[in-house]
């Protein structure tokens, strides 16, 4: 069955690798290879993803390495025994060495040019033979075996060598150790150092065949690293302490005695620093080798001063989580300088070298690293009872989840591939242990959620219920304290805010929490809850009125009950939520919620002991309970058995029973193989009605202990596959070492076009990492740093190969090919989006790109949607053109009548613009007779004060205009009153327009005027 790995049970200890440029980073993730950006953190591509491709690596990556010889090139080796040559650019698979043993470490250097050094890992002479178990998952004593190996010979001779124990010209032997821990070669190319245990080992790079110089430590080495430009080298061991040897010196290593002499133990003159508790986990040189960077598990980098006595030292706290490993990042372009500290709980954290300070924390799935820090003991004992919680949200798909410490979850976006949110169920403190025995946090153990529409939102998933405990004895199953949370979801703070809680919820664990699928009653839900005490417990959402009109909601136990003397394991709905089924021992018991009476009580002779239950079929129609090595179905509507089936073998055991994710008729079973049977897993897939013979089987390559159902389909898409029974299932999974896995294709629920039916219950889906990135090649992903290279000869003149050439190789092909992809997305452009075509043009070099005259309109039509200009019909063109043809016959309203009417068909924004001119003229006409009337009163009573009067008539003219032969007033006055009437001006200026209301700025000007001439 294909899957694929969500994420590591632990992080790796590999530091992360930079591309040359310093623009993406690659971070082992189980087999697979993440190229992140560094800006942003976002996975852009995929290496090695699907398990099922013939190109991916079948177990733990353990080395990654830039070739040398081509830095568009990455070296990868895994515990499958194979060596991988990998394009990463294009992330194509290029070669592929298989040794037929474990590689464990990995080293490349160029000054061994075609060559890499690897470390491999073969069980001692005690244990069983190659043929008869797995190298990969050998758990006993072993051997680390150190070999030169050639990137160009064949692979059958290179597995031969290694597994049979030969040295030829293509695989060359070095040495060997116990349980090496590191394996590296100085920046100088000049040695080649390992660690393994309290031994380090140092060998000349140019003379292999003389074999491993080794020295002696005090305590058990755990890492190490070269000083880029001196002759020494740092350790670190698992007290804390860290070492600078100065044991790379040709003189003193002349001095030493030969490899191969019976001297005991060996030391080297070193210089002690000595600040961290626990063991160091990481060690790194800043490029100038000024500063020696340490990290371990008090989640604190340590930046030690080498000059000097080295007491001088920095430290950058809290960072969240352990440090695993530290990578130096160049800065480029003026940026700073970098330190990647990889933690524990799989983040990255970036820390300026300037400032000292997180500048940036990248995180996909987070890992409760609690479990890393108990003892092997603690950690079997954990995995078989403990694995932690696993949920599916409703509404939105998000895996849910531990996160990084126990005592929060996490809300995963498996499709996209990001991290949502982070949430702390029970607050603690997140500090280092003080001794070797490591403190025991309160861990979420359980997670449910609604999945009735809420009557407010409509949303699903409004409420959410946790059980979180902690033992106090390391040693016992009972746990000191327990709380049962409920949580609501708040719209506005895109969240979840604690709404109840109840300690001790039950008398002993919880073994099953289930919402009701339905809401009884208007915004009332129904929680479920059994415990090993014997009880089943009913909760419902009670309301009270506060002052000031507020409500109050909070949860309330509604009924508890029990069955004899039997406990309950497992409980479940029936999916219109009237029947909710409770498995306790060898009964399974009907109950009818709104009334706690129980309906009936099932019981068959072949089940000893109920695990799970579930409803399945057409309206939950039949019911299946299943054990440990027996399975019954029963029909309701007969009230009969349908069919059963028993095993009694005890080489597996069933740990899972789940819907199917796209047949409702249909259910899946998930069993476990022992580990004599190779540590297997059996997926089943059954039809109830059909009998017990599965319609479908699948094997999963390692063991599993939680199981959780993706969001079933939509009702449209599920209608189309109702009655097909050769769809494989889809479900996420915890496996036995911590990993979270999806097993089966991955299917939007949304979407039904990725759906395939298989033939033969084999998956015809081509699988893959979950989300888009899955083998993605770099070169389409746009780069945050441009050069000046890039602005004058765009960013395709830098693929190696031109890749450009190859499909358009003169002007004339690129711009047919451009305006060919431009027609296809013509309609997505005109909705506002950009041609593909334009975008792939410019991405050419300069002097190859067509004129500009040529590419403007279509370059304006990619980035700008065009303006919808609705066309008028003809029945309203023949409509305007008519009124047009009345008004003009009209000959007594004159030539602006005609205007008029051609404006009033034609359209408003000309006769607007024609009013406005008009009272414009009407206001500059009004104020220029105004100053001529004043200047002619002024110019007349000059003449009078001159001694010149006027004669009889004039003076008549004058008293007229002036209103009458009555009272005098002065000559001004009357001058305004009478170019202020429209008869005046009517007489003077001739017939006068029609009125047309001046704007408000106008008359405001005018009376301004007028008053100023008062």
């Amino acid at each position: 069955m294909e899957w694929v790995n969500v994420a590591d049970g632990s992080m790796s200890s590999h530091p992360v690798i930079f591309t040359k440029d310093s623009e993406y980073f690659f971070l082992a993730s189980s087999n697979s290879v993440l190229i992140h950006s560094r800006a942003t953190g976002q996975v852009v591509s995929v290496l090695s993803a699907n398990h099922g491709a013939s190109e991916a690596h079948k177990a733990r990556i353990t080395g990654l390495v830039i070739n040398p010889a081509n830095p568009l090139q990455l070296l990868t080796s895994s515990l499958d025994g194979t060596l991988k040559i990998w394009d990463f650019l294009d992330a194509v698979l290029l070669s592929t060495i298989d040794l037929k043993l474990p590689i464990t470490h990995l080293a490349a250097h160029g000054s061994i040019k075609g060559r890499v050094i690897v470390a491999v890992r073969k069980p001692r002479a005690d244990a069983p033979p190659l043929d008869s178990l797995d190298p990969a998952s050998w758990k006993g004593n072993s051997n680390t075996i150190f070999f030169s190996v050639s990137l160009s010979a064949s692979n059958d001779k290179k597995g031969k060598e290694v597994a049979g124990g030969k040295s030829r010209n293509d695989v060359v032997r070095i040495g060997k150790t116990r349980d090496a821990q590191a394996l590296k070669i100085s920046p100088d190319g000049k040695w080649l150092a390992a660690i393994g245990n309290r031994k380090l080992m140092i060998a000349r790079l140019a003379k292999l065949e003389e074999g491993f110089i080794k020295f002696v430590s005090d305590d058990n080495l755990s890492c190490f690293a070269f000083h880029p430009t001196q002759p020494t080298l740092a350790t670190g061991d698992e007290k804390g302490k860290i070492r600078i040897w100065y044991c790379l010196d040709d003189e003193f290593i002349a001095s030493q005695p030969k490899p191969d002499a019976n001297q005991g133990e060996r030391h080297a003159p070193t210089t002690l620093m000595h600040w961290h508790s626990h063991s160091v986990a990481s060690l790194a040189f800043t490029p100038n080798g000024s500063h020696l960077l340490s990290g371990g598990e008090e989640a604190v980098l340590v930046l030690w001063a080498l000059h000097g006595n080295g007491t001088e030292k920095e430290f950058v706290p809290r960072l969240g989580a352990p440090i695993a490993s530290i990578a130096i990042a160049d800065g480029l372009d003026g940026r700073e300088q970098e330190f990647a500290v990889g933690l524990k709980d799989g983040s990255i954290a970036f820390v300026g070298a300037m400032s000292l300070k997180p500048s940036r924390v990248f995180s996909r799935v987070k890992i409760d690293y609690s479990r890393q820090l108990a003892s092997p003991q603690q950690q079997q004992q954990r995995a078989i009872t403990d694995a932690g919680p696993l949920a599916v949200h409703p509404g939105t798909g998000h895996l849910v989840l531990a996160s990084g410490h126990a005592s929060s979850i996490q809300f995963y976006d498996h499709e996209k591939e990001s991290h949502v949110l982070e949430l702390e169920v029970a607050p603690s403190n997140r500090v280092s242990r003080a001794d070797e025995a490591a403190i025991e946090p309160t861990r979420v153990r359980m997670v449910a959620f609604s999945s009735a529409a809420s009557p407010t939102t409509g949303d699903k998933g409004e409420w959410m219920v946790t059980l979180d405990s902690r033992n106090n004895d390391s040693q016992s199953q009972v746990s000191s304290e327990s709380s049962l949370k409920f949580w609501r979801w708040d719209p506005r703070r895109r969240t979840y805010a604690l709404n109840t809680r109840i300690d001790k919820p039950h008398g002993g664990e919880l073994t099953s929490i289930g919402f009701s699928p339905v809401a009884h009653e208007a915004d009332s839900y129904l929680l479920v809850t059994t415990g090993d005490d014997g009880r089943v417990k009913t909760w419902k959402l009670e309301r009270r009125q506060l002052k000031g009109e507020r409500t109050e909601t909070y949860w309330v136990c509604r009924s508890s009950f029990s069955y004899r003397d039997s406990i309950p394991t497992s409980s479940a709905w029936s999916p219109d939520g009237s029947l909710l089924a409770i498995a306790q021992g060898p009964y399974v018991t009907l109950w009818e919620p709104s009334s706690n009476v129980m309906q009936t009580v099932l019981a068959c002779p072949e089940l000893t002991e109920a695990t799970n239950v579930l409803f399945t079929g057409r309206a939950g129609r039949y019911v299946v309970v299943a054990g440990a090595k027996s399975m019954v179905v029963w029909d309701l509507v007969c009230g009969t058995v349908k069919w059963r089936s028993s095993s009694s073998s005890d080489a597996s055991s069933r740990v899972g029973l789940l819907s199917h994710d796209v047949n409702p008729s249909l259910f899946v079973t998930v069993s476990n193989e022992k580990d004599g049977s190779g540590g297997c897993s059996k997926v089943e897939v059954y039809d109830p009605s059909s009998g017990p013979n599965p319609v479908q089987r699948f094997g999963l390559p390692f063991h599993v202990q939680v199981t959780a159902g993706v969001n079933p389909l939509a009702d449209g898409p599920r209608a189309r596959w109702e009655g097909v029974t050769d769809v494989p299932p889809s479900f996420f999974a915890i496996t036995k070492d911590s990993d979270i896995v999806q097993a089966g294709p991955y299917r939007t629920p949304l979407f039904s076009s990725q759906l395939e039916v298989g033939a033969g219950g084999s998956s015809s889906s081509s699988g893959g990492r979950i989300g888009a990135t899955s083998g993605q090649s770099l070169r389409g992903v746009s780069s945050v740093r441009r050069t000046l290279f890039d602005d004058l000869f765009g960013g395709a003149a830098m693929h190696v190969g031109g890749a450009w050439s190859e499909e358009a190789s003169t002007t004339d092909s690129i711009w047919s090919s451009a305006n060919a992809a431009d027609e296809k997305g013509k309609a997505k452009a005109r909705g506002g989006g950009g041609g593909e075509g334009i975008s792939k043009l410019f991405s050419v070099p300069s002097h190859l790109l067509p004129s500009v005259t040529l590419m403007l309109d279509p370059f304006l039509d990619a980035l700008l949607a065009p303006r919808r200009v609705e066309e008028p019909t003809s029945a309203v063109v023949m409509a305007g053109r008519d009124a047009v043809e009345e008004e003009v016959t009209t000959v007594e309203r004159g030539e602006e009548k005609v205007e008029e009417a051609i404006a009033s068909v034609g359209g408003g924004e000309a006769n607007e613009r024609k009013r406005m001119e008009e009272a414009m003229s009407s206001d500059l006409s009004f104020i220029t007779e105004l100053f001529k009337e004043l200047g002619a009163e002024e110019e007349k009573e000059e003449r009078g004060r001159n001694g010149t009067s006027l004669n009889g008539r004039e003076r008549k003219a004058t008293t007229e205009a002036k209103g009458g032969e009555g009272e005098r007033t002065p000559s001004w006055k009357g001058k305004r009153s009478l170019a202020s009437t429209p008869e005046s001006r009517s007489k003077r200026n001739g017939p006068e327009p029609e009125k047309v209301p001046s704007t408000p700025t106008n008359v405001s000007g005018g009376r301004r005027k007028r008053k100023a001439a008062e």
